[in-house]
């Protein structure tokens, strides 16, 4: 719920691994892209082929249905890959490692996937894309950039811009995944699998994954 009401312009979605980040932001894209023709929203990663695996999978599996009058457009040179709305709402989908096609457009929202992989230099060259006009006008009045990732070190720039109140935090838990808890508070079954494995870890693997 605090993501979907948040209107910070920078946002920083962290959690441990299976708390349902990826799928919570993805799921706010696709209803803004429904509710707002011609919005345009940026996926990004550090490296555009890592994509497609992850939070892309995530997308076409869990968010996108059939009947949705979603399309994909792989790109071209003049283009980049997006899906594209019925209502003209399109999401790009890109990497920093080809960052001139990532930047030739202007967004409404973007989505840094992995926000562990970039540098600050990155996230602060696309701060400014956040422009997006239609006939002059901004489709949402809160134009923001959300980055998820596992809790990262303390020195990471992304801690460091929570902390000086540049970027706000939104801490995810396993308990807001309903896969693994039902509304109740009492994990599923799939819950339950996973809760065992997260437990078997030691060090720090386990205290990014499961104490967040």
């Amino acid at each position: 719920d605090a993501l979907w009401t948040a209107r910070e312009r920078e946002l920083l979605v962290e959690g441990g691994r299976g708390t349902g980040k990826t799928r919570t932001i993805l799921e706010l894209i696709n209803v803004l892209c429904q509710r707002f023709p011609g919005l345009v929203v940026l996926i990004v990663r550090k490296y555009q082929r890592t994509l497609a695996s992850t939070c892309l999978r995530t997308l076409n599996e869990q968010v996108l249905h059939n009947g949705d009058g979603v399309s994909f457009f792989g790109g071209n040179e003049n283009e980049p890959a997006a899906y594209r709305y019925r209502n003209g709402s399109r999401i790009v989908v890109g990497g920093m490692d080809n960052a001139d096609k990532v930047k030739s457009s202007e967004y409404d929202l973007v989505y840094e996937n992995e926000v562990t992989e970039l540098s600050e230099e990155d996230h602060e060259s696309l701060l400014p894309l956040l422009r997006h006009l239609k006939d002059g006008q901004r489709l949402i009045e809160h134009q923001r950039i959300i980055g998820d990732c596992n809790p990262a070190d303390s020195g990471h720039w992304a801690n460091r811009r929570c902390e000086a109140g540049k970027m706000r935090r939104i801490v995810t838990v396993l308990r807001d995944n309903p896969a693994y808890y039902d509304d109740a508070g009492a994990p599923t079954e799939a819950g339950e699998a996973y809760l065992q494995t997260l437990t078997s870890l030691t060090g720090s693997r386990r205290e990014r994954w499961l104490e967040g």
